[in-house]
């Protein structure tokens, strides 16, 4: 990939950014560390051709294949929207584990909150985007396509339905098909033979931008691009089947850890969103006030205004 290429997945990038900070918003402090004068978004639009220009310095990896401005203590006071921005340029590629996956559920979808989701596309581009939003379903959640499967005789999975994919290697991808034509992009967990899995509901996207837009044409807003299940899997040319049943930890679709020196998100937790049975288990976690988190109601809220009970 050359220098030209990584340029443009910067400059998108970083205009996606600069999109969602309205003219003139004020800026006391960032990160206890720098105060700016001016609005964010001069603020926010300084730095980003400052650091272009070292980026263009350095080639399109940096020194030694990493991104050594991210790093810099010169950028640490740096609005945290943009720094994970640049600590995510060309970061390091280092897949997870499957046994970082063999673990129970909700600690994992907790843990997947700013991790990466990484397509390395067959013409050579990379898409990636951070996870802002994820859903745990667990072995006896009501709500998941494997409640009351079993392992069976001698540990074998009772072919019902869905549910055998559910047991399968921690790390492997489910993917499903709901109204029709949205495709839902989910990591089993738990050792096999235990069903689990962690929806992706969210990510912000940090690299491939152009690609992601060219996937979802006539997308308004900025944040509409990959604010939920399906629009992300339509967003990164993943739809479909081909790799339901795939690993997660290797290329070309894989999930990643976050690169040293990304700060670490605040999460949130609340009911999941879109369910009829299991309203009430808190296994959905996201980071608050982001722009590119799902806008639906928790079930347990929507359930509750229905019945008169909000």
């Amino acid at each position: 990939m050359d220098a030209s290429l990584d340029m443009a997945f910067y400059d998108a990038s970083v205009a996606s950014v600069l999109a969602q900070v309205p003219p003139g918003a004020g800026v006391d402090r960032h990160d206890g560390e720098e105060e700016y004068d001016r609005d964010e978004r001069v603020a926010l639009e300084q730095l980003a051709i400052h650091v272009r220009g070292r980026l263009t310095e350095m080639g399109p990896a940096g020194a030694g294949g990493r991104n050594s401005v991210s790093e810099s203590g010169r950028y640490a006071g740096a609005p945290n929207r943009l720094r994970q921005l640049l600590v995510f340029y060309h970061p390091p590629v280092n897949p997870l584990r499957a046994d970082w996956f063999d673990r129970p559920t909700v600690e994992v979808a907790r843990d997947l909150i700013g991790c990466v989701l990484v397509y390395d596309r067959p013409d050579g581009s990379r898409l990636a985007g951070v996870l802002v939003e994820t859903e745990a379903y667990v072995a006896d959640d009501p709500a998941m396509h494997g409640w009351r499967a079993d392992a069976g005789p001698a540990g074998r999975v009772q072919p019902i339905g869905r549910a055998a994919d559910l047991f399968a290697a921690p790390g492997t991808a489910y993917v499903y098909r709901v109204y029709m034509d949205h495709w839902l992009l989910n990591v089993v967990t738990e050792p096999t033979g235990v069903p689990g899995c962690v929806l992706v509901r969210a990510v912000e996207p940090v690299a491939g931008v152009p690609e992601m837009q060219a996937n979802r044409p006539g997308t308004g807003r900025a944040a509409d691009l990959t604010n939920g299940p399906g629009k992300l899997t339509q967003a990164f040319g993943i739809a479909g089947r081909r790799f339901h049943g795939q690993p997660l930890t290797a290329p070309p679709l894989y999930l990643a850890a976050p690169p040293a020196g990304a700060p670490a998100p605040e999460v949130a937790v609340s009911t999941r969103i879109g369910i009829a049975r299991g309203v009430e288990r808190p296994y959905r976690f996201y980071v608050p006030r982001h722009p590119f988190v799902s806008p639906g109601v928790p079930s347990d809220v929507r359930v509750a205004r229905r019945t008169g009970r909000a």
